[in-house]
């Protein structure tokens, strides 16, 4: 969930995060140790939770149909002082139990659908290139 959650906070830098070594694990580290949430093993509904309360963002949980399945709304009054005007939603979407993907619109990372097109066409892939994006 928190490589989502880093995806999807940089909506605009997400090809370079994408492009770093580990894919952005690093920075998805150091937000779930800066969070310290309950549950270390796994990403439960607290997290998001915790996660909409320490960045003062909704968290929006989107399901299979892309409909929007749960939002979390940060606890006022527990949101630290220097994240009080940040108000970027984090949008992602399960893939199984634990594992979390990013939902990033087209008009937030400056890209047209007609590039992906055409990339997936040079690679010889036939698959709608609109999936998982909206």
């Amino acid at each position: 969930m928190y490589s989502a959650a880093v995806l999807s906070l940089n909506k605009t830098n997400h090809q370079a995060i994408l492009k770093e070594p580990n894919g952005g694990s690093m920075s998805a580290k150091q937000l779930k140790c800066r969070i310290n949430p309950t549950q270390k093993a796994y990403s439960v509904d607290v997290d998001m939770q915790e996660l909409a309360t320490y960045r003062n963002c909704r968290v929006v949980l989107y399901n299979n149909l892309f409909e929007k399945a749960k939002m979390c709304e940060p606890v006022l009054g527990k949101v630290h002082a220097s994240r009080v005007v940040k108000r970027v939603d984090i949008e992602i979407l399960p893939e199984d139990f634990s594992h979390y993907q990013a939902m990033l619109k087209w008009k937030d990372i400056r890209e047209k659908p007609s590039d992906v097109v055409d990339i997936k066409k040079k690679n010889g892939m036939h698959q709608n290139s609109n999936q998982g994006l909206f």
